[in-house]
């Protein structure tokens, strides 16, 4: 199997068949009515400020272009991960049966500051992980680790195939 190293981030991304996979890293919560440090603006246009509490997004580390991102292993040269696109994710612990399914909406973590974040999750998604977290604290307060998320059909952007 093949993958992709950034010396920046702890993590790496594998190519598996058509989809890249990240296993074991820190996923953090991001956007909703209750984060501090989010408007709720996304780069894909999908609002993430509440108005929508079942909206089952994510942001990943993926634009070469933005100095937050640019080390990301995720970040190639070429075109990005389209907003929209299909991520599994799951706690390694549990596997990968036991996964949700979220799109990709937004660029982050930070990994020039936080390089062990590789995933940002929506209040419901996190809220699905942690239920005993109230949803007025997750974005404030929801860092965990061990999780792991498979990019449906986004190997073709890893090996530079897309025009």
């Amino acid at each position: 199997m093949t993958s992709l190293k950034s010396p920046h981030c702890p993590w790496l991304v594998e190519i598996d068949g058509e989809d890249l996979v990240v296993r074991n890293i820190i996923a953090t919560c991001f956007g909703g009515a209750h984060d501090s440090g989010d408007n709720g603006e996304t780069e894909s246009g999908v609002m993430n400020d509440g108005r929508n509490p079942d909206l089952f997004g994510c942001a990943l580390p993926i634009r070469s272009i933005e100095a937050a991102t640019v080390l990301s292993p995720l970040a190639f040269k070429g075109p990005h991960i389209p907003w929209e696109t299909l991520v599994r994710v799951w706690r390694e612990a549990t596997g990968e049966g036991n996964s949700i399914t979220v799109r990709l909406i937004d660029n982050g973590p930070d990994v020039l500051h936080y390089p062990t974040h590789a995933l940002d999750l929506t209040e419901a998604a996190a809220a699905h992980f942690r239920r005993d977290i109230p949803r007025d604290r997750l974005a404030n307060e929801f860092e965990e680790p061990g999780f792991s998320y498979r990019i449906l059909g986004a190997a073709p952007y890893a090996l530079g195939k897309v025009i």
